[in-house]
């Protein structure tokens, strides 16, 4: 039964997961700059806050960690 608002598990790869992950492993591996500038890309591009609820709060987190990376790690 499908739960509006809700997202079914798919066998598809999600495009915008793959980005964001691609971001997270540019980060993790010094790349900063570049890590940055696709984060905010996928940022603008999902919406920002008024954008996917789902992507929003996953890259909501990843920006968040980049923020703070100079506090802690976000792993």
């Amino acid at each position: 039964m499908a739960v509006a608002g809700v997202r079914a598990m798919s066998e598809q790869p999600d495009p915008m997961m793959a980005r964001i992950s691609v971001a997270i492993e540019q980060s993790r591996a010094g790349k900063t700059v570049a890590a940055a500038a696709e984060s905010d890309a996928i940022w603008a591009e999902i919406g920002g806050a008024a954008g996917d609820p789902f992507h929003r709060c996953v890259q909501a987190i990843t920006l968040l960690c980049k923020s703070r990376a100079s506090i802690r790690r976000c792993t």
